[in-house]
């Protein structure tokens, strides 16, 4: 069995030493300042435009471009269907969600933005929200550009597209990369480990990973304000698997302000009811013993994120989680998989990855595998706490990074060998943004079929870090672009 390679570190210290600054023109790479160009100079199909939530929209100016701080283009015009001939300005981002992950949700310097735009809807909605929750349309531009995506490729494509015989190499240099990415993260939490245990650093990556992209914040908090020590010292010893997860439940809960929050509701439904009372009361017993300092329940956002993936079905899901683990250690339940397959062939693998898998899947909580939201309808059927997608992202951002890091603290290739075997065997997740955007944009339509595993995704996820995202090389001056060779050399090897 292979291990984890550090051969593309090798490459890109070769390929972006020294780095070639763009002194004029555009890039032609799909940046932030690309979709203002979009925007600006109108190219897109103007008699067919709608925005996010199915509104029609025709743009009378882009208004004027802005090279200081604020909204990007200033004083615009447009016409909207429902809301007639507005004036304001409009906000460029290449996601969605960037509109708040730059924070002008909150602020006042954003209240006359009539219009978001944006080039890709990574968060699906049809609106964004100013610091007074009013609603701002979305135009989302990769529908309505004058060409498609694919083609607008980025001039490593088109090298790539002449020459077939690269498409090997490039699979080769996809699965570096993705392990690049693995290390990298590896990495990350090494530096964590300075006073802080395998278990500890495990139980605050989950929970961060846990929080999807709009409660990072809430879940980080949360971990630094409930320590995996608290859990175990407020648990009742003598309390079976299911009544510690209902002890966990509650003080993640009730320090997470959440419980706060439900106190104003008045729930119709007996089974809400009695669960609201089952968890107060137990957190109640708990509140006298934790020193910790409660969250405040603005932290969390609820606008924006689907029922099944709300924080409270999510914090039922690491209270079950923890549950199976709090005497033992999690941990040990990861890493137990892969120590029993060690001296088996490749097929042993399968194995390793279901018995993984299965812990995430196999999650389950009395109230809320069978409902969506506090006062809402039972479900007939349980719906999973953690689902198949969600599981994925967790064993590849968390679980692959992490058993990485203690298998080389312990010099233990074998243990290295069988983690590597599982991250070449994965198969593909669903495409996020990035690795929608680096497929059309690098890879040669004929040859999309080669990012067929998660170890070549994240490897395009790596790929985009060190080249795409720098925002001072133009596209044809790129080094992972010149290092490809030009007028029929060889590309560089790995």
């Amino acid at each position: 069995m292979g291990l984890f390679s550090s051969e593309y570190e090798r490459l890109v210290r070769l390929v972006l030493t020294p780095a070639v600054f763009e002194q004029e023109g555009v890039s032609r790479q799909i940046t932030e300042e690309v979709v203002r160009c979009l925007w600006y100079g109108r190219h897109f199909l103007q008699g067919r435009l709608h925005t996010e939530d199915g509104s029609r929209l025709e743009v009378l100016s882009p208004g004027r471009w802005n090279k200081g701080g604020g909204p990007d283009h200033a004083n615009a015009e447009i016409l909207l269907e429902g809301r007639g001939h507005l004036k304001g300005d409009v906000e460029v981002h290449l996601l969605s969600s960037d509109w708040r992950r730059h924070g002008h949700d909150k602020q006042e310097g954003y209240t006359r933005v009539c219009l978001h735009v944006v080039f890709w809807n990574d968060e699906g909605g049809g609106f964004v929200k100013d610091l007074h929750g009013r609603d701002i349309p979305q135009l989302a531009l990769s529908r309505h550009i004058n060409l498609p995506v694919e083609e607008l490729p980025g001039p490593c494509q088109e090298l790539l597209q002449q020459r077939a015989r690269y498409e090997h190499w490039l699979g080769h240099l996809l699965e570096q990369a993705g392990d690049q990415r693995i290390i990298a993260r590896a990495q990350r939490m090494e530096g964590r480990l300075e006073g802080q245990s395998f278990e500890e650093i495990l139980y605050r990556s989950l929970m961060e990973a846990m929080g999807y992209k709009s409660n990072v914040v809430g879940f980080s908090l949360l971990a630094s304000r409930v320590s995996l020590g608290d859990l175990r010292r407020l648990v009742p010893v003598d309390a079976n698997e299911r009544e510690t997860a209902s002890w966990i439940q509650a003080l993640l809960l009730g320090a997470s302000g959440i419980l706060q929050k439900w106190s104003n509701k008045d729930f119709q439904d007996k089974e809400s009811k009695r669960y609201f009372a089952s968890v107060c009361g137990l957190w109640k017993g708990l509140q006298g013993k934790w020193s910790g300092e409660m969250l405040s329940p603005e932290v969390w956002r609820w606008e924006g994120t689907r029922p099944f993936n709300s924080p409270p079905r999510r914090l039922a899901a690491m209270s079950a989680l923890l549950a199976r683990g709090l005497e033992k250690g999690l941990f040990r339940e990861f890493l137990s998989p892969l120590e029993e397959a060690k001296g088996g062939d490749k097929g042993d693998v399968r194995g390793v990855i279901k018995k993984l898998e299965t812990i995430f899947l196999s999650l389950e909580d009395p109230f809320w595998s069978y409902h969506l939201v506090l006062g809402g309808n039972r479900r007939k059927t349980p719906a999973r706490l953690v689902g198949r997608e969600r599981m994925a992202i967790l064993l590849i951002n968390v679980i692959i990074p992490l058993l990485l890091l203690y298998a080389r603290r312990h010099e233990d290739k074998e243990t290295e060998g069988v983690l590597h075997e599982i991250y070449s065997q994965y198969p593909r997740l669903q495409p996020d943004s990035i690795v929608r955007f680096m497929t059309e944009r690098i890879v040669p339509e004929k040859s999309a079929k080669i990012v067929n595993s998660a170890r070549r995704q994240q490897g395009l996820h790596q790929l985009y870090r060190d080249f795409c995202q720098r925002g001072d090389v133009r596209c044809d001056r790129c080094g992972f672009y010149l290092a490809l060779g030009d007028r029929g050399r060889r590309p560089f090897s790995l």
